[in-house]
């Protein structure tokens, strides 16, 4: 059984065990980088998985995924596009928005016949004026002419038919998006469990609706955890790490069992003074928080999603999700 190379929690690359093997990226996570969790597949991401196998003449994409940031999401699209190997796609569980237009970038696209296609229209953040707000539907309306152009191409559909479907919130299962030309073959495929939120969709089929977590052990839940985390754990836990570690080395020391802290001694009792500083007024405390309130309040601006970085002001920041 090949091995997978974890990239980060929900992606990942099942190398070639042989010559004649072919390789196999797995993106099983929402597209772009979450700003609060930081989950996600961003566009880097793949490009690491792509780099991490090499030359391939062939490669498969397997896809479960609820969609996600647009720009993370047609940049994988071209990148799939632009790759010299024949590639094939493959919706495992569900292709969602943004999803759905990386699973045409396959030259097949193939789709297990208990799975789910949806296809809609993209959708904005926008804070600011009048003139601010038409701009960002504008930004809206130009997207949808892209993701439309890349379903006409595959299914060769009118652009005014496939917009109507887009506004609608199309749901599909495997047999309706091969009728539909968004899929080439159906396969038979494991049920690829996972658990989405899609309180932000407006027609959620039951059969979604339904989707519970897949179970994993432990010891899958360490292997999936990326490099960084399982130095954070392993910190935690008071364990030394050599430099050269390799990651098998830090999964097994995080699989061991944590070392007894040593106990620390109780400090000693401080001495008591009699303070001599004169009490604070309520105005005088009231200053005080609302100057410790300034910088956490600027802090909390995200700062991913910004459509024109630089000078322009967070209140006018634009972020565009396939959602």
């Amino acid at each position: 059984m090949k091995k997978r190379k974890i990239i980060n929690s929900w992606l990942s690359v099942s190398p070639r065990a042989s010559a004649d093997d072919v390789p196999t990226i797995y993106i099983f996570d929402q597209i772009g980088k979450d700003w609060w969790s930081n989950d996600g597949v961003s566009a880097k991401d793949f490009q690491q998985a792509l780099a991490e196998l090499g030359p391939t003449k062939e490669l498969v994409v397997e896809i479960n995924s609820p969609g996600g940031n647009v720009w993370d999401g047609l940049s994988i699209y071209n990148m799939l596009r632009g790759h010299g190997a024949k590639v094939t796609t493959r919706v495992a569980g569900l292709a969602a928005s943004i999803a759905s237009i990386i699973a045409l970038a396959g030259d097949t696209v193939e789709m297990s016949e208990s799975a789910l296609f949806m296809i809609h229209k993209a959708s904005g953040i926008q804070a600011g004026n009048a003139d601010e707000m038409r701009k960002m539907a504008e930004m809206l309306d130009k997207h949808d002419e892209v993701l439309a152009g890349i379903y006409v191409k595959k299914t060769g559909k009118t652009a005014a038919k496939v917009t109507e479907l887009m506004a609608a919130e199309t749901w599909y299962s495997g047999t309706e998006a091969k009728e539909q030309g968004f899929v080439d073959t159906l396969v038979n495929l494991p049920a690829a469990q996972a658990s989405f939120d899609f309180s932000r969709f407006r027609r959620v089929p039951s059969a979604a609706a339904k989707q519970t977590p897949a179970p994993t052990s432990s010891a899958n839940t360490e292997e999936n955890m990326n490099r960084e985390k399982i130095l954070a754990r392993l910190k935690q836990r008071g364990i030394s790490i050599p430099e050269n570690a390799t990651d098998d080395q830090l999964i097994a020391l995080l699989e061991g069992p944590a070392p007894v802290p040593t106990p620390t001694p109780a400090p000693a009792p401080a001495a008591t003074a009699t303070s001599t500083a004169p009490a604070l007024t309520a105005e005088a405390i009231a200053s005080a928080v609302v100057a410790a309130l300034k910088p956490a309040a600027a802090s909390a601006a995200p700062a991913a999603g910004i459509l024109d970085p630089g000078s322009e002001p967070v209140a006018n920041s634009r972020r565009i999700e396939n959602l």
